[in-house]
C-alpha cells in the first residue's frame, strides 16, 4: 500500500486545484492491465487496496502508484539474431543490407521474441502535496518521472507542471558551501564529505568523493581546478534527521529516515476494526510532512523557487 520514499524528483502546479472529485474513477479507467503477446512495455494506475481505491488520501496529502510492466529481452541474444539475419540475406542477395532495411529485420525479430520475453513489474509511487501545490515522484530518474506524468495527464486530461528549480545554480550553491565547509541550517554536510565534481568549462571530467574530510587538500585542490559539484550528500536536522544526496537538477536521491523517524509509529496497530491500514495511513502522512519540510528548507536555501517567465 505504501512505502517510505527513497527518492523524490519534484515537480511544481500553480493553476487550479489539480485533484477532481472524481479521482479515484478517473484513475480506476486506466487501472493497469498486463502486457499482450507483442507489447513491450504497458503501465497504469495500481489499486492500493486491491479492491479498486486508487487514492489514500490524508489531510491534504494524496498517493496514488504507476505499476509498469516492460518485456526483458537481452540486448546481446537480439543483436545476435540480427546479426544472423542479415548474414544470410547479404550473403543470398551479394550486397551490403540499407539501414532502413536492418531497422526493419530489427522489428520483424523483436515481434518475434515479444511472445517468449519475460516481464518485469515496477511500481512508482506519487505523491500529490496540494498545500505546496507539488508532485513528487519516488524516483531518481527523469525517465521513469517523466512517464509518471505523461499517465496522470492522461489521466486528468492536462497536467502543467514544471521542475523544481531555484533561484540560484544548486552547483554553484553547493560548491560554495563546500568550500566554506558548512550549509545553512537546517541543512548540514557530514564531516566526511560525499560528492561528485564536473568539469562544466573544459572536458566535462569527473570527481567523485566518498567519505572524504570536509576541507581535505583534495577537495579543495579539485574545487579549484574549475570542477562544480554536482552531487552532495546533506542532511535535514530538526525534529526528524533525514540524510539524502541533492543533485544539480534538484531531486532529492538516497533518501534515509532516522531511527527517531522509523520509530514513531511503532506502537501503532496495522489494522483497525474496519481493517483499514492505520499504520500505513500514519506513516505516509508523517513522511508527507517531514519530506514536504526538507523541500521547503532546502529550496530556501538555493534562494527560493526561480521566478516563473
Amino acid at each position: 500500500m505504501f512505502t517510505l520514499f527513497k527518492n523524490a524528483a519534484v515537480y511544481l502546479y500553480r493553476e487550479g486545484t489539480m485533484v477532481p472529485e472524481d479521482l479515484n474513477e478517473q484513475l480506476q479507467a486506466l487501472a493497469f492491465t498486463a502486457c499482450g503477446p507483442h507489447d513491450m512495455s504497458r503501465n497504469g494506475w495500481k489499486a492500493l487496496d486491491g479492491e479498486g481505491q486508487y487514492t489514500l488520501k490524508i489531510n491534504n496529502h494524496i498517493l496514488l502508484c504507476m505499476q509498469t510492466e516492460k518485456k526483458i529481452i537481452p540486448p546481446g541474444h537480439l543483436k545476435k539474431e540480427i546479426n544472423s539475419r542479415v548474414k544470410v540475406i547479404e550473403e543470398e542477395q551479394h550486397r551490403r543490407l540499407k539501414y532502413t532495411e536492418r531497422a526493419t529485420i530489427k522489428e520483424d525479430i523483436l515481434q518475434s521474441l515479444l511472445p517468449r520475453a519475460f516481464p518485469r513489474r515496477t511500481e512508482t509511487q506519487i505523491w500529490i502535496d496540494q498545500d505546496n501545490k507539488r508532485v513528487i515522484i519516488d524516483t531518481a530518474s527523469t525517465k521513469t518521472a517523466e512517464n509518471a506524468l505523461a499517465l496522470l495527464r492522461k489521466t486528468l486530461g492536462s497536467l502543467p507542471v514544471v521542475p523544481l528549480t531555484p533561484e540560484n545554480p544548486v552547483e554553484l550553491v553547493m560548491t560554495e558551501w563546500v568550500k566554506a565547509g558548512e550549509a545553512p541550517v537546517p541543512l548540514h554536510m557530514p564531516e566526511e564529505c560525499d560528492a561528485k565534481m564536473v568539469d562544466i568549462l573544459s572536458d566535462g571530467g569527473t570527481a567523485s568523493f566518498r567519505n572524504e574530510p570536509l576541507g581535505s587538500e583534495i577537495i579543495m585542490s579539485t574545487m579549484s581546478s574549475g570542477k562544480l559539484v554536482t552531487n552532495l550528500n546533506l542532511y535535514h536536522a530538526t525534529k526528524f534527521h533525514v540524510n539524502f544526496t541533492m543533485t544539480d537538477s534538484c531531486i532529492f536521491k538516497r533518501l534515509k529516515f532516522s531511527d527517531l523517524f522509523l520509530e514513531t509509529n511503532d506502537e501503532m496497530q496495522d489494522e483497525d476494526d474496519a481493517g483499514s491500514d492505520v499504520r500505513k495511513r500514519a506513516d505516509f502522512l508523517l513522511m508527507a510532512q517531514t519530506v514536504s519540510e526538507v523541500i521547503s528548507d532546502s529550496l530556501a536555501a538555493f534562494g527560493g523557487e526561480a521566478k516563473w517567465r
